[in-house]
């Protein structure tokens, strides 16, 4: 069967994030595919094939996430090189529509 080797050629791990794709003993997996040629790709967990989903059409969201991310770990980070355990800054209060 296609789908267990390929599970089995991963190391029976998600093929982006490599954690193990059995959960309570229990096959937890995704088969990732091309939406136009229906050709598959590889075997992802549950929360790696989400994240394909919302990204694979807008790469400017890709960018704009790991910018973020990127900026967040070094503020942390040197909040923390100062001991710094409260935040700085503050989001502003959302504002109902």
């Amino acid at each position: 069967m296609v789908t267990l080797a390929l599970i089995l050629k991963q190391g029976r791990k998600c093929a982006l994030c490599r954690k193990s794709l059995f959960k309570g003993g229990k096959l937890s997996v995704v088969l990732d595919h091309d939406h136009e040629s229906g050709r598959l790709r590889a075997a992802l967990c549950y929360s790696c094939n989400r994240l394909i989903g919302m990204i694979e059409s807008n790469y400017t969201l890709m960018e704009d996430a790991l910018e973020y991310v990127a900026k967040t770990v070094v503020r942390n980070n040197e909040e923390s090189e100062r001991g710094d355990n409260q935040r700085t800054d503050t989001l502003a209060p959302i504002q109902k529509i």
